[in-house]
């Protein structure tokens, strides 16, 4: 299926596109809020305007850009799903993440009892309250 190579090359383009407008939107809609929360703050005098007021138009403005950031993300991971294996931001595969994991590379030896974190298994184990 060598003709439909364009095809995903055009399509990760516009979705590349698309969520770096998605997020740009976003960071934007943080900027307004902090701007709109401030100009709501000092047009008010202190015993007029409580925090909750405050609290709610920041918020208000934050679950927005929380919105498009959810829709660059979505978009994003349908890009990363059509790229093969060992391509920049392929999202599927397990062996990606095991790469990561010092014990997986090293094949188990003195750190295949670590996690990522650094802690021993019996460090974590006795830290949830069970036995090594």
């Amino acid at each position: 299926m060598e003709w439909l190579q364009p095809l995903e090359n055009g399509l990760t383009v516009a979705v590349g596109l698309l969520k770096f407008l998605l997020e740009a939107i976003s960071a934007l809609c943080v900027a307004l809020g902090l701007v709109s929360t401030l100009r709501l703050a000092a047009s008010r005098l202190p015993h007029e305007l409580g925090f909750s007021a405050l609290r709610l138009r920041f918020g208000s403005w934050l679950a927005l850009a929380l919105e498009f950031q959810l829709g660059a993300d979505i978009v994003g991971t349908t890009v990363a799903l059509l790229r093969g294996p060992g391509q920049a931001g392929h999202a599927g595969g397990g062996e990606d993440v095991l790469e990561l994991l010092p014990a997986a590379r090293a094949g188990g030896g003195a750190e295949a009892g670590r996690c990522a974190c650094g802690l021993s298994r019996g460090l974590r184990s006795s830290a949830r309250g069970l036995a090594p």
